[in-house]
Formats: structure tokens, sequence, C-alpha cells
């Protein structure tokens, strides 16, 4: 009987040293796999951070920072800048030339003098005209009345005629005078000196004065008044 409940003891004390160990051995796979799973996540989660670590970085190197996109947004501003005054400033220049033209034309419009060619002193010495010669004369005797004429700095008297004679197809002849430094007028509108007696020709007033100096040694200043004048007393019927 005693050897029995001694037999009984001893398994129960194996049964239970072996229960011991066999939980202790499973809590210990049990903590060695939590470490490993820990291990795992830890390497899992640092790879995923340094993925995103490295995406954001490629992200930050393909987008413009703010400060670039400021220095860009401020050269365009200044090419915008420069482009607007560029403009603006071949506008001015544009509105400059126009008024220089503008002024320049004027003055051109405003340079001008009067011109007239006149021979009504031959009106009342008809029996000394040559024969044929009567068709030239005008019935009021006017060739070319009070006309305006645009002229240029240091135009002179002959130049203001030839201009004049040009431009309304009227027949001018003339030849140089070597005595007086000069053109001298022999015919306007197909009538010549002498064609009215010894003593007639062509000669000329500047503002109502007659001139002692040849057409081509007078110069004129805009708004003189220059006449032609057929004489056939030698200046004194005129």
């Amino acid at each position: 009987m005693k050897k029995s409940i001694a037999v009984f003891a001893i398994l129960l004390i194996f049964c239970f040293s072996f229960f011991s160990c066999g939980k202790r051995s499973e809590d210990y796979s049990t903590e060695v796999y939590s470490e490993e799973e820990s291990s795992a996540e830890i390497f899992s989660f640092r790879e995923n951070k340094e993925k995103e670590t490295s995406t954001a970085e490629e992200n930050d190197c393909s987008r413009p920072s703010e400060k670039n996109k400021d220095e860009n947004n401020n050269l365009l501003s200044e090419k915008t800048t420069a482009k607007k005054e560029a403009e603006r400033h071949s506008a001015k220049k544009s509105v400059s030339n126009c008024e220089a033209e503008t002024v320049k034309t004027t003055e051109k419009k405003n340079d001008e003098v009067t011109v007239s060619i006149n021979c009504s002193t031959i009106l009342n010495n008809m029996d000394s005209l040559k024969h044929g010669k009567e068709n030239y004369v005008p019935a009021d005797g006017y060739i070319l009345p009070d006309t305006k004429i645009q002229i240029e700095k240091g135009d002179t008297v002959f130049d203001v005629l030839q201009k004049a004679c040009d431009k309304y197809s009227i027949q001018l002849e003339y030849t140089y005078s070597s005595v007086y430094s000069t053109e001298y007028i022999e015919g306007i509108g197909q009538l010549y000196e002498f064609d009215c007696g010894s003593s007639s020709g062509w000669m000329f007033k500047v503002n109502g004065k007659v001139s002692e100096l040849g057409a081509s040694s007078v110069k004129l200043k805009s708004g003189d008044k220059v006449e032609w004048v057929y004489t056939c007393d030698m200046g004194n019927d005129i």
C-alpha cells in the first residue's frame, strides 16, 4: 500500500514537471515568434518610410520650388515690362516723327511767295506791237494772275519764275548774261523784248519795288510778292 502511494506521487510529480516544461517551451516559441514578427514589421516600416522619403525628394526635385516660381514670375514680369516700354518708346517715336513731318509740311506750305506775270501795258500800245503778237496778249493783260508758289531756302526770283512757268505751262526763254552774272529774260508767253517798241521788254518788282539786280541774283523769303511786268518805255510805264 505504501509503495503504491509512493509510485502515484512520483507519477504526479513527473506529469506536473512535463506539463510545466511543455508550457514553458510554448511560451518561449510564442515569444520568439513575436520578436521575429516585430522585427519584420519594424523592417517593413523602415523600408516603406525610406521609399516615401525617396519619392518625396524626387517630387521635390521635379516640382519647382516656391523660390524658383517667384524668380520665374519676376523674370517674366521684367520681360513683359521691357516689352511694353519698348512698344511705348516705339509709339512715342512714331508720334514724334509724325509731328516732325507735320511741322515740316507746314513749314513747306508756309514757305511760299506770290507771283504774277502782267503785260497790260501793251494794251495801251497795240499800234506798236509786232504783227501776229496780239494773239498772245490776254484781254485783261495777265498771263498769270497772283499765284502762290512754294519756295525752298535760297530760291531766287528766277527760280520762282521757272517754277511758275513749268507748273502752268507758260513759255519761257532766257539767256545767261556774263556781264551781269545773271539770267536775262528774253521772252515770257511768246512776248519778247522789242516786240512792242525799241524800249520794250520784261522787268520785275519785289514787294512793289523794281530791282536793279538780275533775276538770279535776288533771293526770296516766304511772303514776298514778285511781279513780272512788260514795259513799253524802259520801266517808266509800270
